[in-house]
């Protein structure tokens, strides 16, 4: 199954910014949930956004005050499992970005 997702980054508090799956059709039925994926947005991405576009200047500072190990998502976390929940991005602000993550769902 493949899910496409819009990330919306926002003023949430986590680490690098987090993402929620946004899915059409049964997979967003409430009776046929089997995954809420969380990620963890590349800090380096999230810099580029928050410095660069308009309507995310809070958002600077709020990156600047939270890391990994001290988010309420992510802080007890392993480095592989952060790895694991971080999408590889590219693209740019203008342009918009895409990325790939691999996330396991039980069949």
């Amino acid at each position: 199954m493949k899910a496409d997702f819009t990330a919306v980054v926002g003023e949430s508090g986590a680490d690098d910014g987090e993402a929620q799956a946004d899915t059409a059709g049964v997979a967003t039925a409430r009776a046929n949930r089997i995954l809420t994926p969380q990620m963890a947005m590349p800090r380096d991405i999230c810099s580029t956004v928050y410095s660069g576009a308009t309507g995310y200047s809070a958002s600077v500072t709020n990156l600047a005050s939270v890391t990994t190990a001290n988010d309420n998502v992510f802080g007890d976390n392993t480095a592989a499992q952060i790895a694991a929940q971080t999408p590889t991005l590219s693209g740019s602000i203008s342009a918009g970005y895409t990325g790939s993550i691999v996330i396991g769902v039980p069949a």
